[in-house]
């Protein structure tokens, strides 16, 4: 168990520099990867609850309040009281949260590039079902 757990944390420069980095690079507001993320996700339904949003996502209460509070203040979602009950807060992204991420895609281009540079063939198709094989495993 170590042995992975060691892996898994010399795996995160790699990943904070060829992925994240790219995300924070591009981007004019300073949106953190998992603030992005989130806009991401609320593109695909009308809105979400916070509670929704900490568990699909897999962030922390305190870590959602954070991250939609940003985006709250950048104007990119919007947060709205339930009307059936009061303690629950609906977050939908707004036009202008809309218009940020046709402002600033998720461009994997240069990512995709750089890999078919540095990776034969059968590199890529390892890294394809390492990525598979991980996706599986964290989803459970």
């Amino acid at each position: 168990m170590e042995k992975i757990a060691n892996k898994l944390l010399k795996l995160l420069p790699y990943w904070h520099f060829n992925v994240e980095r790219r995300i924070k690079q591009k981007n004019d507001l300073n949106i953190t990867y998992e603030g992005y993320y989130c806009l991401l996700g609320l593109t695909q339904v009308p809105s979400m609850t916070m509670t929704d949003i900490a568990t699909d996502f897999y962030f922390g209460k305190q870590q959602t309040t954070r991250i939609i509070s940003q985006l709250v203040s950048h104007g990119l979602v919007e947060k709205t009281v339930s009307p059936l009950d009061k303690r629950i807060t609906n977050v939908s992204i707004s036009e202008k949260g809309m218009s940020y991420l046709k402002r600033n895609p998720f461009d994997t281009t240069d990512l995709g590039e750089d890999l078919n540079e540095k990776l034969t063939k059968e590199e890529m198709e390892e890294l394809n079902h390492a990525l598979d094989v991980l996706l599986k495993i964290f989803q459970k």
